[in-house]
C-alpha cells in the first residue's frame, strides 16, 4: 500500500515589530516603581535616624536641665520645656512630641521623651504608602555620683567678696540639686593669710595652745616643712599652733640700735576696763596710743566665723536663704579691707583644701558626722581616689597678686610692712626649754587709769636699780618708763605677777616686747647702746624663727597641684581682680609707677594658678558680679554633664 505522499512543512509567518518597545516598558515602570520604593525606604530611614539623632540630643539636655534655685524641685514642666524647644530647633520638629516622662529617685534622674514622627513620602504613586509613622524613644540618665566638692575663696578683699557671695550660693544649689540620696558633700574653705581651723582644730592632736585661742578668731596649724608639698595629713600626729607675730619693717633698724620712727613707744599692751585687750581678742583699738593691731602676723587675726566648713549637705528643698547650712556660712563670713595690705598663704589654702576630700581626714569627718556637726553623707568621706561612681571637684578662687612670694622676709614697696606672716614664736620658749624669764606684771585693777604695767629684771643695768618698769597709759611723771629696786605695784594693790613666756607671748606682740622691755632700757638709756645683741634683728631673730621656707611656697603649691590631678581630682581656678595684672593707666604717677612693679608677680601668679588647673579650659578670670557668675554657671554646668549617661 502506498501511502500518501508528504508535503514540505511550512511555519506561519509572524510580525514581530515592536515586541522589544512594549517589553522594554514594562521593565522600566517596574524598574522606576522599585526605585521609588527604595528611595522612599531611604528616605524614611533617614527620617527616622535624624527623628532618633534629635530625640536623643533633647533627653540629654532635658536630663541636665536644672533645678529653678527658687526653691522648686525639678518638674515634669522645666523638661517638658527643654525637650520640646530643643526638638522644635530640630530638623524633625516638636509636633509629634509627647509630655516628657521625669523619674527622680535616688539621686538619679531618668527622662523620658517619646513621639510619633509621620513623613510623607517622596514617591506616594508607585505602589508605597502615602506616609509613614514612626515611634520615636529616647531616654537619658544623669546620675549623681559621689560628689565631693571643695571651694576654696580668697576673703581678703572685701569688695571681691561682695561680688562672689551670692553667686557662691547659687552655684553650691545648683551643682547638689539632683542630690536625693546624700550623695554630695561641700566644703567651703575660706582663706587669707592662713585657714583657720576653729573648732577643727581640736579634733586634731595638738601642744602649745595660745592663752588667747579661747576664741576661734586664731585658730592655725603649723604643718612640718616636709609635709606642705604633700595632700595628705596625718591624723595620729601632734601638731604645735600657730602663736602671732608682728613686725613693721619701718621699726627694724639692722643697722643701728635705736628707732626714730618707732610708732608704738608708748603703747601698753593691755589696758583695763575693757578699753584694752589682750593680742588675741583685739578687734577694736582705743584711739589713744595705739598698740599695734596684728593684722599682717602669721595666724592674724580674724573673725571666728571664717573657719571651713566640711562635710556639708545643701539643704532640701533647694534655697538660697540662710537656712542652709551653707548659705548660713557664706553670709557669715568676715571680708577683709583691702588686698593691698592683706597677704593670703595660696599654699597653705591648697593644703587644706585638697585635705579635706583626702581619705587622711577620714576620722575627721566621721567625727563630725557623729556629732551631728556634718551631714550623714559625711560619714565615709573622704572616698578614696578612683572609688567607683564618685567625682572629686575644687574651685580655688584667689585675688592677689602677692600670695605667690609670701615668704620673702623683704619690705613690700605697697604697705612697708615685712612679710613677718612667716615667722612664728622659738618653740623653746613655749615648751618650757628656756628658762622663765624675769618679767612680771601688775595685776587687774578696779581702777581705770591704773592700768597694766610690766617690769623686767636687767642684770647689767647700772647701780641698785636694775628692773626696768614700762610706761604707763598717761603722760604724768609718775607714768614714766624707769628704773626700779623692785617689780613695780601699785599702792594698795597686789603684788606682782611673775611672769612665763606664754604668758609674754600670749599678751603682747614681739615688737613691743623688743622696744619697751629690752631696747629702750638697754640701748636708748644709755646702758649697751653698742650691743648689737639688743638691736631690733637680734631681738627678732633670738624670739622667732622663720616657719615658711619662702623659696618653697610656689613650688609646694604646684607639687600639690600636680599632685591632686594624678589622684583625679578636677580642679578650676577664678582669678578675681587681684591677680590680674594691675593696670598701669591712671591714677597718680606713684600708683602707676607701683601698678608696673608688681606686674611681674601678677603674671607669675596668673601662670601659676592656670597651670594647677586641670586644663587651660578650666581656668578663668573674673574681674565682676556678672562674669563670676556666667563662670560659676558655666562650671556647674560643666560638673552636670560629667555626671549624663545615656
Amino acid at each position: 500500500m502506498r501511502g500518501l505522499p508528504s508535503l514540505p512543512f511550512r511555519r506561519p509567518k509572524r510580525n514581530e515589530s515592536g515586541s522589544i518597545t512594549d517589553f522594554s516598558l514594562v521593565v522600566l515602570v517596574g524598574m522606576i516603581a522599585t526605585g521609588g520604593l527604595a528611595v522612599d525606604a531611604i528616605y524614611f530611614e533617614g527620617k527616622r535616624v535624624a527623628a532618633q539623632d534629635a530625640m536623643d540630643r533633647c533627653a540629654l539636655m532635658a536630663a541636665i536641665a536644672q533645678n529653678r534655685i527658687d526653691g522648686g524641685a525639678e518638674t515634669e514642666i522645666t523638661a517638658s520645656q527643654v525637650a520640646s524647644d530643643c526638638m522644635a530647633k530640630s530638623s524633625v520638629g516638636s509636633a509629634g512630641l509627647n509630655p516628657p516622662s521625669v523619674f527622680s529617685q535616688n539621686s538619679m534622674r531618668t527622662v523620658t521623651l517619646s513621639g510619633n514622627y509621620t513623613f510623607d513620602a517622596l514617591f506616594p504613586n508607585v505602589g508605597n504608602a502615602a506616609s509613614k509613622t514612626y515611634a520615636i524613644t529616647a531616654r537619658s540618665t544623669q546620675k549623681l555620683p559621689n560628689l565631693e566638692l571643695t571651694v576654696a575663696v580668697d576673703i581678703n578683699h572685701a569688695a571681691f567678696w561682695n561680688q562672689i557671695r551670692h553667686p557662691l550660693k547659687e552655684f553650691f544649689n545648683t551643682v547638689a540639686a539632683a542630690d536625693t540620696g546624700n550623695k554630695v558633700t561641700v566644703n567651703f574653705v575660706p582663706f587669707d593669710k592662713n585657714v583657720h581651723l576653729g573648732e577643727l582644730i581640736d579634733r586634731f592632736s595638738t601642744e602649745q595652745r595660745p592663752p588667747f585661742a579661747s576664741n576661734a578668731n586664731r585658730t592655725c596649724l603649723l604643718l612640718p616643712e616636709n609635709s606642705k608639698d604633700d595632700i595628705g595629713i596625718d591624723m595620729s600626729a601632734q601638731y604645735r599652733w600657730s602663736w602671732p607675730v608682728y613686725i613693721g619693717i619701718a621699726n627694724n633698724p639692722t643697722s643701728t640700735p635705736l628707732s626714730s620712727g618707732f610708732r608704738y613707744i608708748l603703747g601698753t599692751p593691755e589696758r583695763n576696763g575693757g578699753l584694752w585687750h589682750s593680742l588675741g581678742e583685739m578687734t577694736k583699738l582705743d584711739t589713744f596710743l595705739p598698740l599695734p593691731t596684728p593684722e599682717f602676723g602669721n595666724c592674724a587675726y580674724t573673725s571666728a566665723n571664717n573657719t571651713p566648713l566640711v562635710g556639708a549637705a545643701v539643704a532640701r528643698p533647694i534655697t538660697t536663704a540662710p537656712t542652709s547650712p551653707i548659705n548660713a556660712k557664706i553670709d557669715s563670713i568676715v571680708a577683709r579691707g583691702h588686698e593691698d595690705i592683706n597677704y593670703a598663704n595660696s599654699a597653705e589654702a591648697m593644703k587644706w583644701s585638697l585635705a579635706f576630700m583626702d581619705d587622711s581626714l577620714r576620722s575627721l569627718f566621721a567625727s563630725k558626722a557623729a556629732d551631728l556637726t556634718a551631714s550623714a553623707a559625711a560619714a565615709n568621706r573622704p572616698l578614696s581616689y578612683g572609688a567607683e561612681d564618685s567625682l572629686k571637684v575644687l574651685i580655688f578662687v584667689p585675688n592677689n597678686v602677692f600670695r605667690m612670694p609670701d615668704g620673702q622676709i623683704t619690705a613690700d614697696s605697697a604697705s612697708g610692712i615685712t612679710a613677718s606672716r612667716v615667722r612664728e614664736i622659738r618653740p623653746e620658749f613655749l615648751d618650757g626649754t628656756e628658762p622663765a624669764p624675769q618679767i612680771w606684771r601688775t595685776p587687774d585693777s578696779t581702777v581705770p587709769t591704773e592700768n597694766i604695767r610690766y617690769s623686767i629684771y636687767h642684770p647689767d643695768a647700772p647701780g641698785p636699780n636694775k628692773y626696768w618698769v614700762t610706761q604707763g597709759h598717761c603722760f604724768a611723771s609718775t607714768c614714766a618708763a624707769h628704773w626700779a629696786a623692785a617689780p613695780f605695784q601699785y599702792p594698795g594693790e597686789g603684788a606682782p605677777i611673775a611672769q612665763t613666756w606664754p604668758d609674754i607671748f600670749g599678751a603682747m606682740t614681739i615688737e613691743y616686747l623688743i622696744r619697751q622691755l629690752y631696747m629702750i632700757p638697754l640701748t636708748e638709756a644709755g646702758v649697751l647702746p653698742g650691743n648689737a645683741d639688743y638691736h631690733f634683728g637680734s631681738l627678732v631673730d633670738r624670739f622667732t624663727y622663720i616657719e615658711t621656707d619662702a623659696s618653697r611656697l610656689v613650688q609646694d603649691f604646684e607639687d600639690l597641684c600636680a599632685q591632686a590631678k594624678q589622684n583625679g581630682v578636677l580642679i578650676y581656678t577664678l582669678m578675681g581682680n587681684g591677680v590680674v595684672t594691675r593696670s598701669e593707666t591712671g591714677g597718680t604717677a606713684a600708683q602707676r609707677a607701683a601698678a608696673a612693679a608688681h606686674n611681674p608677680f601678677a603674671r607669675a601668679a596668673i601662670t601659676t594658678y592656670r597651670n594647677c588647673a586641670s586644663s587651660p579650659s578650666h581656668s578663668f578670670t573674673v574681674g565682676n558680679a556678672a562674669s563670676i557668675k556666667s563662670t560659676l554657671r558655666l562650671i556647674a554646668s560643666n560638673i552636670a554633664q560629667l555626671t549624663l549617661s545615656q
